[in-house]
């Protein structure tokens, strides 16, 4: 060897100089140059790699503009189309009704503290168990009672108490109060014993329809833990010792004994039934709890399905019968009698959603948001096939095989191809910018806003989680699967 390379003139490099170039920077440039020269050989497939997803996007835009867009005028309007002019939509004045029932669109009105009282009873009969069994006579009488007369205390000595003819087949749903201290019953409940006492409908004998008051209509829990314990007994809801709880209010923070009737700090929580149903109903109030909770910070029409249920269930109507107590200093009692009695209005308070801005609403989103996924793997699925064919046919040629054969190292193998397809798919993403710019999409000024309890930055973490799993998980697996060619090792090692 060294007389020929004598001969040639050539001077063998030293061993450390080879060892010293033989670096994973420099496999994976040589494997790079191998690359390009596998892409430059297949021009057709490597454009097609970069363009399909940028026809996938033109043709969804194309198929966008051939939908009919509806702009939607500012106010109290929605997207349905005008008689005027299809592509605008429809302006109503506040208080419009539904062409179908003539129940109001937009405006709704507060219930009232007392039209929540008399719903009580009813909820309570209708929430009977077993009422068929009573004699006719036995259901006229709890019927007439806790409907008419307002017989719905749970106290045993009470003249208003739920008539023995129900025989234990009814249990009252009150209203849950806590804490059970002294600012509640002491002095809370005795403003509200002036403000929503007992009243009978007319004079007469016989049975004459009343109103029970609030005091027959709450229920008082030493804690807020207390209240909650007892809706999860067994106990719940069993018989009229045991009434089930409509709503809650919840003392957070009050005035000590000493301070009561002083300016001071109160806060309070609402508590009603916000469970949905198997098919996503919506219960007395929407779920606002959760991590996140739930919000719509793109909601541009105006939703009719949840703030109604505030102003109908009671939740607001609660809320307007602590605010004003806490806001309604004990001044000028004579003055103030009559407003004591009537603290809120007869027909309510009204209730109706801000007016909202012009936009320009596209259905066509809705009309393939079910299968924009699957457009979306397709878009992708050719570039994602030609990764596998380069890898399959690494494999079947013991290409892989010959290069560690001659010391290339197999992470230098795997680097090479993501810095390929890393470069394929970024030259593809401003090709895929520009056939997106027809609309607002998402930038990096959204790409953590909420949406519908979800944020774009949430599946890129994902994305790059899974990058790596998934990268970790083929390294193992190929090392440890047996095959045809080279060595494997013992996976339990």
């Amino acid at each position: 060897m060294k007389d020929r390379d004598a001969i040639n003139g050539a001077t063998p490099p030293p061993p450390s100089d080879l060892s010293a170039r033989r670096t994973t920077p420099m496999y994976v440039r040589s494997l790079l140059w191998k690359n390009w020269l596998l892409k430059r050989r297949h021009p057709m497939a490597t454009f097609l790699e970069v363009a399909l997803p940028c026809v996938f996007i033109v043709l969804l835009s194309v198929l966008k503009n051939q939908t009919t867009k509806v702009t939607v005028p500012a106010g109290w309007s929605d997207d349905t189309a005008s008689p005027f002019d299809k592509n605008v939509g429809t302006s109503y004045n506040l208080f419009a009704l539904e062409s179908t029932d003539m129940s109001p669109r937009f405006y709704t009105t507060e219930v009232t503290l007392t039209g929540l009282i008399m719903s009580l009873a009813g909820q309570t009969i209708r929430g009977g168990i077993k009422l068929d069994e009573l004699a006719p006579s036995d259901l006229s009488a709890c019927t007439t009672g806790v409907l008419v007369r307002g017989a719905i205390d749970t106290d045993p000595s009470s003249p208003y108490r739920v008539p023995d003819a129900c025989a234990g087949k009814v249990s009252p749903y009150k209203i849950a109060i806590a804490p059970d201290n002294t600012f509640t019953r002491e002095y809370f409940m005795q403003t509200m014993d002036q403000w929503y006492p007992r009243i009978k409908l007319r004079n007469g004998t016989g049975v004459v329809p009343e109103i029970p008051s609030l005091r027959e209509s709450v229920v008082f829990f030493k804690t807020a833990k207390d209240l909650e314990d007892y809706i999860t007994s067994n106990n719940y809801g069993d018989g009229v010792k045991n009434p089930r709880i409509y709503g809650g209010i919840v003392f957070d923070k009050l005035p000590g004994e000493d301070d009561i009737g002083q300016f001071t700090s109160i806060e309070y929580s609402l508590r009603l039934n916000s469970t949905t149903n198997g098919r996503g109903a919506t219960s007395l109030v929407p779920r606002t709890i959760g991590d996140p909770p739930a919000l719509s910070p793109f909601q541009r029409k105006i939703n009719v399905d949840h703030y109604p249920r505030y102003a109908t269930s009671g939740f607001m109507t609660l809320q307007t019968l602590v605010t004003r107590f806490v806001t309604s200093p004990s001044v000028q009692e004579a003055l103030l009698k009559p407003l004591r009695q009537v603290p809120q209005p007869y027909l309510g308070g009204a209730v109706a959603p801000f007016p909202i801005e012009t936009y320009i609403n596209a259905p066509f989103y809705d009309q393939v948001k079910d299968v924009f996924a699957l457009v979306f793997i397709l878009a992708y699925l050719y570039c994602v096939s030609r990764i596998l064919v380069v890898f399959i046919q690494e494999k079947e040629s013991r290409l892989r095989e010959y290069m560690k054969i001659l010391g290339v190292k197999e992470k230098a193998i795997i680097i090479s191809w993501y810095i390929t397809y890393g470069a394929i798919l970024l030259v593809g993403t401003f090709f895929q910018a520009l056939a997106g710019l027809v609309g607002q999409g998402i930038a990096f000024s959204n790409i953590s806003v909420l949406s519908d309890n979800f944020r774009f930055s949430t599946a890129l973490l994902f994305f790059l989680i899974d990058t790596v799993l998934y990268t970790l998980l083929g390294l193992y697996f190929e090392k440890v699967i047996p095959k045809d060619y080279g060595t494997t090792l013992n996976p339990h090692q």
